[in-house]
């Protein structure tokens, strides 16, 4: 019962996000990387954008320039329709980047294997979008398309910024060792605890704490075996 109010609301919160959410017009005059750029709009003024939905490989990544080319492609000197309903902690606008064909740039870098679906936030999309995403990520990973050919050794970002690089288990910290996978693991997948079915983390021993594993705010079902969910809400490792 928990979980289905704790889904239920967040189903809330996406219709209250869906509602409200605003658009952007303006010439894309700069890519930052595979997932930012700027908007320059009629006013002359200039807006960081984040693409939502979606994680490309960081500049020092595998991919990363070409992930920044092939958005380049997509989108700049177009005239673009941003769809967008948040702004970060980085002062950048969130959103999706509609071209002048209404092509979703986002789920291209997707499709192109230029970046990964980015199920953190997947709450914040809409049913659509979160499958479109969720399919376009399957698609290219089966196809071995851009950073999917170095199959299961590609890094996603949110590890990499995590400091997680080492190609080897000898230099990872102890709980990736033992374990500890990625964010949008398969449910159930072998050494994954089925507390745990949005993420992949080990059932213990070791006993783990947020600090040992790379991910933050995902489902938490009972009996919770690492006690990631103190405050009982079905979140583990808020922020």
């Amino acid at each position: 019962m928990l979980v289905l109010f704790t889904r239920l609301l967040l189903g809330t919160t996406l219709l209250v996000a869906v509602a409200s959410a605003q658009t952007l017009t303006g010439r894309i005059i700069g890519i930052t990387d595979g997932d930012t750029i700027t908007l320059l709009d009629e006013h002359r003024r200039q807006h960081r954008v984040r693409l939502a939905g979606i994680d490309a490989p960081e500049k020092g990544q595998p991919f990363g320039q070409r992930s920044k080319q092939n958005l380049s492609r997509l989108v700049y000197q177009q005239d673009v329709v941003i769809e967008w309903g948040k702004v970060d902690r980085y002062g950048r606008i969130v959103g999706k980047v509609l071209t002048p064909g209404s092509e979703d740039a986002n789920l291209g870098q997707i499709r192109a294997g230029m970046a990964w679906w980015f199920r953190k936030y997947a709450h914040e999309q809409s049913p659509e979008d979160q499958r479109a995403y969720a399919d376009a990520e399957q698609e290219a990973r089966a196809a071995r398309r851009g950073l999917w050919a170095d199959g299961d050794r590609v890094v996603p970002p949110w590890d990499w910024r995590a400091g997680l690089r080492a190609p080897d288990n000898r230099e990872m910290p102890l709980p990736l060792q033992q374990g500890i996978l990625s964010q949008g693991a398969e449910p159930g997948a072998r050494g994954c605890d089925p507390a745990y079915p949005e993420v992949c983390i080990p059932s213990p021993p070791p006993d783990l704490d947020c600090g040992d594993v790379p991910f933050m705010e995902f489902l938490v079902l009972p009996p919770d075996p690492h006690r990631f969910d103190g405050d009982r809400d079905s979140i583990g490792c808020e922020s």
